[in-house]
């Protein structure tokens, strides 16, 4: 008897040594009976990442065949107005200024398919030049004279006035101002040219005209005459007069 109590002390202590030498669970280990069997996510895995080759992001084109002007400054878009002489050259979609003052202009042009070329090559010339396009419209002249004599003009302006462009020192675009427009919407007005100041012929809308006088033979085209009556909302959309033309002299 005294043999088996004896045993059953040294097992105790045995036990009981055991049951204080086990470690402790983590504090984040799940005791819950339904999670006895799961086993933890595996933590500090490296991430592996796979470079993926971009895809080439073709350049942005303008539309084929949609007359179109853009004016740059030693490869700057240009705003402000400028005057001068100095050396002209024309390619068959860039028109090259370098001013006596060494500034330096590049002209990107296409225009509109029913005109004739410009006439390539290069020599003396000026620029009259003015461009404040913003958000709300377009407020742009330009004319290129190389020899003396006019090589491209093109117009696009709004305003609350009728719009007059003086393309030659005696031929003039004048809108006229007899017309009224109805609210969000629009109407053609009538172009005329003149000649010393006297109506000489009609541009229309949308088709090239021809007009000879004293100095040559100029080739117009129209892309837009017309009267905006007032939005509603008012001021959600300008209102007044709009001119888009393009200008070229023939040779001969």
């Amino acid at each position: 008897m005294f043999t088996r109590i004896m045993l059953l002390a040294a097992l105790s202590v045995t036990v009981s040594a055991c049951i204080r030498t086990a470690p402790e669970p983590p504090e984040d280990h799940p005791e819950h009976a339904l999670l006895t069997e799961l086993e933890a996510p595996p933590l500090n895995r490296p991430l592996v990442a796979t470079s993926v080759k971009p895809k080439p992001i073709p350049p942005v084109r303008f539309q084929e065949d949609v007359p179109m002007l853009l004016v740059t400054e030693d490869g700057v878009p240009f705003t402000g107005q400028f005057e001068s002489t100095g050396r002209v050259s024309v390619s068959d979609s860039l028109i090259l200024f370098e001013s006596d003052d060494e500034r330096s202009f590049q002209i990107l042009y296409r225009t509109p398919v029913q005109m004739s070329a410009l006439r390539k090559g290069e020599g003396v010339g000026s620029i009259r030049l003015i461009d404040r396009s913003g958000p709300a419209a377009a407020n742009r002249a330009l004319t290129i004279q190389r020899e003396r004599m006019l090589l491209m003009g093109e117009i696009w302006r709004s305003d609350t006035e009728p719009i007059r462009f003086e393309f030659d020192p005696d031929v003039v675009l004048q809108q006229s101002g007899s017309r009224t427009a109805q609210a969000n919407g629009a109407v053609a007005v009538p172009l005329d040219v003149l000649y010393e100041g006297r109506p000489m012929a009609r541009a229309p809308i949308g088709k090239v005209s021809e007009v000879r006088v004293r100095s040559g033979s100029y080739q117009i085209f129209v892309e837009t005459s017309h009267l905006s009556g007032p939005t509603d909302p008012p001021g959600q959309f300008g209102d007044g007069y709009v001119l888009h033309a393009w200008v070229i002299r023939l040779e001969g």
